[in-house]
């Protein structure tokens, strides 16, 4: 079992760990880089960087969300949430089962990327350059992808902002915090403001939050009723509904396009697996079983399946449970059914996790935690290091976003191709963003901020050959 403590402990504890001389290389089902990059903030450096370690002196004020009465004391434990959010290593209830994986067993899947979109030391320098002049990009300009490139959205100075999710206009964020408790809480922000609005109130730890497609509603994970079940709740504030009831243990939900449905991970009683179920919001007694694997998200996109006649889920799978070799997979969901299950992107020097679609759902992201084989022997949940990567969803064109020495995960899409993260680059981990516009353009030679599609501009990623 894994060892509880404060978050303050457990997060602290990863500075202690160096994984040192390892490049990740990660393999997509139609392309594999090796991305010399910037350092998430445009900086030409290929170098050690030195990364800002003073966090700010700004504490959030916390607006009332219409809850009248005072929390009463917590008896939960303290929350760790890469034990939650990455690995479902619970210390609250979850046990790892199995030991590190062995060398070779990490499944990749052959390259098909494009010869003249294939990595070459020729551009290298700047956030996004990875091709050769073939593909007719010059050098970014440093001042578009340096600092102005990133914005910090969230501004805790202890405990931890964590599991992040934009709302459909692009105005707001919510996200998990144990800002002012040890306990995690549900809060909401406006993207351009430091005001965040407290959404839950539960002796427990709430986790995960969801926006519904039309933004009037949040589905996120508790543990408020001693094992973990899913809720929703109006954004607004209010009660909260419990969608999930079984003695097992329920996390990450991920509405379908239309928000009638609710995809998420289970434990299984019988299989003793993380496995991936879809229920009906307004009648969660009808649910069904997908496939194994654990954080689930679904195409924002209707028929987004292979085919056109269905939807897509994106999901991470391990070889077996609790050894932390991850791999980023989808399947086609029709008729409550799955089909197609297809491996998106993989590593042997690194597990692939958190993947997460773009609002048009022709891009993926995903991050990398190097050297999984010591990350499951670690007692810490938290990695010592972790990136993010950009892979077109046929699994061309992969792209790295950050490439420094902070631990960036659990990446999701906004509007106008944000893309909003957490990250530890300042000393405490906050939800940050960053705009995809310089990686897409150096994935497919064009510039989507000056596409002409209006509010989400993307372009068409070249088919694999």
């Amino acid at each position: 079992m894994m060892h509880s403590s404060t978050s303050t402990t457990v997060l602290a504890a990863a500075a202690l760990i160096a994984v040192a001389g390892l490049t990740t290389a990660c393999t997509t089902s139609s392309g594999t880089g090796t991305i010399a990059s910037g350092d998430g903030q445009g900086t030409a450096k290929v170098s050690q960087r030195q990364i800002q370690t003073g966090p700010s002196l700004y504490r959030q004020p916390v607006a009332s969300s219409g809850y009248g009465s005072q929390r009463a004391p917590s008896t939960a434990q303290p929350i760790d949430p890469y034990a939650i959010g990455l690995t479902a290593d619970d210390p609250q209830g979850f046990h790892r089962t199995s030991g590190a994986p062995n060398p070779g067993q990490q499944l990749s899947l052959s390259p098909k990327t494009p010869p003249q979109f294939q990595p070459t030391d020729a551009v290298h320098g700047f956030y996004g350059e990875v091709f050769t002049d073939k593909a007719g990009l010059v050098a970014l300009d440093p001042d578009r992808i340096g600092g102005s490139n990133l914005a910090q959205m969230s501004f805790s100075v202890e405990g931890a902002d964590f599991d992040p999710d934009v709302s459909p206009d692009g105005d707001f964020i919510t996200f998990a915090s144990t800002q002012h408790s040890q306990t995690s809480d549900i809060f909401i922000k406006p993207v351009d403001s430091r005001v965040i609005t407290r959404l839950t109130k539960s002796e427990g730890n709430d986790v995960m939050p969801k926006f519904s497609p039309d933004g009037k509603r949040v589905a996120f994970s508790s543990n408020r009723s001693g094992n973990w079940d899913l809720f929703v709740m109006p954004t607004k504030g209010g009660k909260a509904v419990q969608i999930t009831t079984e003695s097992s243990h329920e996390l990450h939900p991920s509405w379908s396009p239309d928000g009638k449905y609710l995809a998420f991970s289970r434990l299984g009683e019988v299989s003793g697996k993380w496995e991936i179920w879809v229920t009906e919001v307004g009648n969660p007694g009808v649910s069904k079983f997908l496939t194994y694997g654990l954080f689930p998200q679904w195409s924002p996109v209707a028929g987004n399946s292979s085919d056109g006649k269905g939807e897509r889920i994106l999901y991470q799978v391990s070889k077996k449970r609790g050894d932390r070799a991850f791999t980023v997979w989808s399947l086609d969901f029709s008729g409550f059914y799955a089909s197609n299950q297809t491996q998106v992107a993989s590593s042997p020097y690194a597990a692939c996790i958190n993947p997460s679609w773009s609002k048009d759902g022709k891009w993926i992201t995903f991050a990398t935690v190097p050297n999984p084989t010591q990350w499951a022997q670690m007692e810490e949940t938290r990695p010592a290091s972790a990136q993010l990567w950009m892979v077109a969803q046929d699994g061309t064109a992969l792209v790295e976003l950050t490439d420094d020495n902070a631990v960036n995960l659990l990446p999701t899409w906004g509007p106008d191709n944000q893309i909003f993260y957490i990250s530890d680059r300042g000393g405490v981990d906050n939800v940050w963003s960053m705009s995809a516009n310089s990686a897409i353009l150096a994935a497919t030679g064009e510039d989507p901020s000056t596409s002409s599609s209006g509010g989400q501009a993307f372009t068409t990623v070249p088919d694999g050959q």
